[in-house]
């Protein structure tokens, strides 16, 4: 902003725009883009304000007596509280401003006359100006003249945009011989303060704004803040005179300039102190966020949360409102110390400190706070759950969490969600199948918690176990990399667990499956016992009950590990770290019997230092009484100082035997060193086995069950990634015949009596079928790239004109694609619409539309509710959603009616519809009906040119109209 007086040439074409409430003149491009962008946020006000300007009193600016004035002769108010303010003034300094401007020439002096001869502008003049634009502070007085100090931003914007400072604007009520135009009449004069502060509150947050939006050149809002500062400080200072109300907005006005303008310490404290008073949350939350915005606190989650206790304890109660949300964010860290949260007391809303279940923490690596785990929460502890922001509770235990308890956390929080995943107490789920199904469910809640800002708690009885279990095949199957001891390690750092044997087992089995690489389904549904036999058979030169020992870092886990991705449905692997030393003995007790009997394909490993004859013997022990059979011995002779270097640098180890206390225990370990004698019959064991490298381990891994195969984990090198190939979208059934369907197609039967065969629990979803390429989109061996294929093939940009959209499409979707697909094993299906079929669409909310989304490892495919609520937030439209309800309510008629209406995304008829049967999360059996003239195939292809389908309004704007 420049004046005539310092640019009278100017080199730019000068533009002006000039609206209400705001007021800037530019010379620069950069001025208008500014002043456009300040006319854009006020049109709202402007509009929302039409109305009440029409029946407002209103002036404008003119030139009077060689100044720009603002005459007030036609505002009521004002004039009733410039009266009543100059009641004491006396009644010849009255009469001499009557005689010098008349009985009906109230004015405000925008520009003094010298001022304006500098910066005269025709623009300046014929401003509209309202009477709520200006706020009568105060009767100020000097020695010979007395005045009515006035606050405005409308005119104070005029002085800005003429490159002026700000002034005192007031209103002259009297004088003793003449009036002084050169000393100061500032609030700092004022005698006799206005008792309503709410129009100068108003003025005041319009600065604030204006200085938010950064609509002001930086000298401008140095001049504002000035202006602000002085205000609301000289008005703290008489806000004991007011009433509760205008107290509290005068000190808040006052805490907040002090806070922007840095204030000295003790002027800010005063203020805040005074505030307290009047309103304790107030005054906490600005202290609060202007130190958490600067930096200042040394523990600002343990300052916030001792204010928190200190405000509970003084004033009991206190609603919860966006203030205290705040604070109770700032002061989580410092609760979770204590197992605690802050949050609301039920849906009234009081603030309380809740207790956390027991055992609850969060799974730190790689899951920020999206990921909880914890034991059974009770009546007194649901709602810290809801105070976390948890969003999805998955229960393990046996029966459902209480059903009082889940109402009030939905009355607290309408959108958490309840799911059921039952698992015996000390066991895993029969299957790997159910287990990864279960994970899933975690992992989907995740997606949504990342997205939204919530979060997934996974809870049993106590938290150790079962929970334990499910986190750590979650964070698997985020990172398939990872081992099952290294993600118990994950899940283990900042909370008690106790697995069993059967829950590591399967937890290494899950390892072997994502090491064998993507796009390897374990079982179609229903064929797990068949799946199970069809695994590997145990080669005879396995022996059926292994002990290794050596020193930590010689790399028995290693080896381990190595035999059970081999026959991971065999191999128990008993691994002390993993399952603490009672656990361990018991495991081992368990499986060496049934080992030693051959009655089942097992092979019993036990993982331990057992560095003495004493442990080996005492390891032995239950070997030796079965059929007089024995182990084999694995002696890792590895030097101690390469076993201490190892131990040091590995991360991620489950029983925390790494970085510098690894050093300690292994130097420890050698000084009590038994090493074995290498021949059979040493110590009771049938055959020794010394490894001195993994060059050795590998050697005695293939001489027991031979080379690996592709996709098998071997001792220092990484599972081999499958070969990528194609994974079609299964057909889809017909649930009655109209006309369309071929001799080809697959036919349901009677839909009446299939609807009826669904079990008790099913929900029915129909949705409107969209016509369009069947498309997936899934991710590459990466884990980057994103792969597409349209039914049997692979397909880009450049393959069909009808793709010729995919690339952008790509590109400004692919941050919501990985954050849904996670990893290689999930695949997203749905219509590519981008050409038109049989359908002419003119809608449409994007180029794909979802339907479905799948779990290769298992086969699955997600319910209806949660493939929307994954999706939610992304970007990527689903098919919409026709009816929902449980399948015993609905009739194939309801059904069959819905075939014929007009499609959501066109004026013409949709292609049909399809039925989904969902339970428990998953899709469990689906049919379509298609309309009677449904042209499916590509025949279209061969009729003509490829014709497009229409984006809607919302879509071609922004992108996409739903989510």
């Amino acid at each position: 902003m420049i004046s005539n007086a310092q640019c009278p040439q100017p080199v730019a074409r000068k533009r002006t725009i000039s609206f209400r409430n705001r007021f800037w003149i530019t010379t620069t491009s950069e001025g208008l883009k500014r002043a456009r962008a300040c006319q854009r946020a006020q049109l709202k006000f402007k509009q929302d304000r039409t109305g009440a300007l029409l029946r407002m009193a209103l002036s404008q600016t003119s030139v009077y007596r060689g100044a720009l004035v603002l005459h007030c002769d036609h505002f009521a108010v004002l004039n009733e509280h410039v009266a009543e303010l100059s009641k004491e003034v006396p009644v010849s300094w009255k009469q001499h401003v009557e005689e010098r401007d008349g009985s009906k020439s109230k004015h405000i002096t925008v520009v003094g006359p010298n001022e304006w001869k500098t910066v005269k502008q025709a623009a300046c003049v014929g401003v509209t100006v309202a009477e709520d634009d200006l706020s009568p502070i105060g009767l100020g007085t000097t020695a010979d003249c007395s005045y009515v100090c006035i606050l405005s931003s409308l005119l104070t914007s005029i002085r800005l945009s003429l490159g002026l400072q700000p002034k005192d604007l007031h209103i002259t009520v009297g004088f003793a011989n003449r009036d002084s135009h050169d000393v100061r009449k500032g609030l700092e004069t004022i005698a006799v303060w206005h008792d309503n502060p709410k129009s100068l509150a108003a003025n005041l947050a319009r600065d604030v704004e204006n200085i938010r939006q950064g609509h002001c050149t930086p000298q401008q809002r140095r001049m504002l803040l000035e202006l602000f500062e002085n205000c609301a400080l000289a008005v703290s200072r008489v806000h004991a005179e007011r009433s509760p109300e205008a107290s509290a907005q005068c000190l808040l006005l006052a805490a907040k300039s002090a806070l922007v303008r840095d204030a000295p310490p003790s002027v800010t404290k005063t203020i805040l102190s005074e505030l307290a008073e009047i309103d304790p949350v107030e005054a906490a939350h600005l202290h609060f966020k202007h130190a958490v915005s600067r930096g200042t606190m040394a523990d600002p989650s343990g300052e916030v949360h001792a204010k928190l206790k200190a405000l509970v304890s003084e004033h009991k109660t206190l609603d919860f409102d966006s203030r205290l949300q705040f604070l109770a964010n700032q002061a989580r860290d410092a609760a979770l110390l204590e197992e605690c949260v802050w949050g609301k007391d039920g849906p009234a809303g009081a603030l309380k400190l809740h207790k956390l279940p027991r055992n609850a923490a969060p799974v730190l690596a790689g899951c920020g706070t999206h990921l909880w785990g914890s034991g059974l929460p009770s009546a007194n502890s649901v709602a810290a759950v809801v105070a976390l922001g948890i969003t999805k509770v998955v229960t393990l235990t046996e029966e459902p969490l209480d059903e009082a308890l889940r109402g009030f956390a939905t009355e607290i929080n309408p959108d958490i969600v309840f799911h059921h995943c039952p698992i015996d107490d000390r066991h895993a789920p029969a299957t790997l199948e159910e287990l990864i199904v279960i994970c899933r469910d975690v992992q989907r809640g995740r997606m949504v918690a990342s997205a939204g800002g919530g979060g997934v708690l996974v809870h049993c009885l106590g938290g150790k176990g079962r929970t334990a279990l499910v986190l750590a095949g979650t964070l698997m199957l985020e990172e398939p990399s990872l081992s099952a001891s290294a993600a118990l390690s994950r899940v283990r750092c900042n909370r008690s667990v106790l697995v069993t044997e059967e829950q590591t087992r399967m937890l290494k089995q899950l390892f072997a499956a994502l090491a064998a690489g993507p796009w390897r389904a374990l079982a179609a549904p229903g064929t797990t016992a068949s799946h199970a036999k069809s695994m590997p058979r145990l080669p005879a030169a396995v022996p059926r009950v292994v002990v290794l020992c050596g020193l930590p870092g010689a790399g028995k886990s290693t080896f381990a590990q190595a035999l059970a991705a081999r026959f991971p449905h065999a191999v128990r692997h008993i691994n002390q770290d993993e399952l603490g030393a009672r656990n361990t003995q018991e495991a081992w007790a368990a499986s060496v019997p049934v080992a030693m009997r051959g009655e089942q394909q097992v092979v019993a490993v036990l993982d331990k230092c057992l560095c003495t004859a004493a442990e080996r013997r005492e390891a032995l022990q239950l070997v030796s009484c079965v059929d007089g059979q024995t182990a084999d011995l694995v002696y890792f002779s590895l030097p101690a100082v390469k076993c201490s270097a190892r131990a040091t640098a590995r991360t991620d180890h489950v029983g925390d035997v790494s970085g510098h206390r690894a050093a300690r225990v292994v130097e420890a370990l050698a000084k009590k060193l038994e090493p074995p004698a290498l021949v059979s019959g040493t110590e009771g064991f049938g055959r020794v086995h010394e490894i001195s490298s993994d060059e050795d381990a590998r050697e005695l891994l293939e001489l027991w069950c031979g080379p690996a195969h592709k996709g098998e984990a071997a001792i220092g090198h990484g599972g081999a990634a499958a070969t990528c190939s194609v994974v079609s979208f299964p057909r889809t059934r017909h649930l009655m015949d109209l006309g369309a369907a071929t001799r080809d197609d697959l036919l349901v039967g009677d839909g009446a009596q299939w609807l009826k065969a669904q079990p008790l629990h099913t929900t029915v979803s129909v949705e409107e079928k969209i016509d369009g390429a069947n498309m997936g989109f899934r991710l590459a061996e990466d884990g980057v790239t994103i792969l597409t294929q349209n039914r049997s093939h692979f397909v880009n940009p450049v393959d069909h004109p009808q793709f010729r959209k995919l690339g952008k499409w790509l590109s400004d979707h692919h941050v919501a694609l990985r954050r849904v697909l996670r990893d290689q094993n999930m695949i997203l299906y749905g219509e590519w619409v981008y050409a038109t079929h049989s359908v002419e669409y003119d809608a449409l909310p994007g180029y794909f539309i979802a339907f479905d989304l799948r779990c290769l490892l298992t086969n699955t495919f997600v319910a209806r509710e949660e493939l929307a609520r994954v999706l939610q937030g992304s970007g990527i439209p689903v098919t919409p959603l026709l009816l929902e309800r449980p399948s015993s309510t609905v009739t194939i008629q309801e059904i069959r009616a819905l075939v014929e209406r007009q499609s959501t995304f066109s004026s013409s008829a949709s292609e049909g519809v399809v039925v989904r049967m969902s339970r428990n999360g998953l899709t469990t059996d689906r049919a379509k009906i298609v309309r009677p003239n449904f042209c499916a195939g590509n025949e279209h292809w061969n009729r003509g040119p490829l014709q497009e389908n229409h984006l809607s309004f919302t879509a071609r704007t922004w992108g996409t109209d739903q989510n």
